[in-house]
């Protein structure tokens, strides 16, 4: 499995009460509810991790223009990257999953289709508008794992209707939901986010301080309603049918 998957299925979940004495009085944790997702290029991740305290995001989607860099990217084994959207083609793809690639954020019209066989990677997909049935039916059915969206060019605030937006393109492809962050997104408007299904947000690496500052938002969420958790539900449509009894 994709650890940018099974990260996110995870978000919100308690760790292990630790068992034997002194167990009482140990602080049972919860993992953060929601996923910080950097964007920035291969050639400037390094630099742009090293200035945020690169434990701060979960993962990171590279600039696919810098492809070349991604492919002799050293990043060990601690960070979940990926690539995002572009000129790829099915030897890019063979050799970014062997240079580490998790998940690859893709346009349908767009991307090469050795994506496709390349197993326990992820694949993301970037619509602009919500996928009609047929075409929902086809990205499950060749194993996409979400969607992320994009927020209207110049919004600062959510307001209701973006969030029946981003509802609407989830509920189409199914899986995890990401979504790209607002300039300005305020603490009230992360909470309803989160609470509307979204299981990550994207900042770029190359703003340190908006991203110090959505990782303490999203540190500051209160629990996740029980009703919009990421759960298994959306995660199960994704997986093979089964035959009829």
């Amino acid at each position: 499995m994709s650890k940018l998957i099974e990260l996110i299925r995870k978000l919100g979940q308690q760790s292990q009460q630790p068992l034997g004495f002194g167990a009482l009085a140990s602080k049972v944790e919860a993992t953060p509810s929601m996923a910080l997702i950097g964007a920035a290029s291969a050639s400037s991740v390094s630099d742009n991790l090293n200035a945020i305290n690169g434990d701060i995001v979960d993962a990171v989607i590279l600039n696919s223009d810098d492809v070349d860099s991604a492919k002799g990217l050293d990043c060990g084994d601690d960070l979940i990257w990926g690539v995002g959207p572009g000129s790829l083609n099915d030897v890019d793809v063979q050799t970014l999953v062997c240079a580490g690639c998790d998940f690859f954020v893709i346009d349908p019209s767009s991307a090469p289709a050795a994506i496709v066989s390349e197993a326990d990677i992820a694949t993301i997909v970037t619509l602009a508008e919500p996928a009609d049935r047929e075409t929902s039916l086809a990205l499950r059915e060749l194993g996409v794992n979400g969607s992320l969206s994009r927020p209207p060019e110049g919004l600062k605030e959510i307001a209701f209707r973006d969030l029946v937006a981003i509802r609407r393109m989830g509920a189409s492809v199914g899986g995890a939901v990401l979504v790209e962050a607002p300039a300005e997104v305020s603490a009230i408007g992360l909470a309803a986010l989160r609470d509307a299904g979204v299981d990550g947000v994207v900042v770029p690496l190359s703003e340190p301080e908006r991203v110090s500052d959505m990782a303490e938002k999203i540190r500051g969420l209160p629990p996740r309603k029980k009703s919009s958790g990421p759960g298994e539900t959306r995660f199960q449509a994704l997986a093979p049918a089964g035959g009829s009894d």
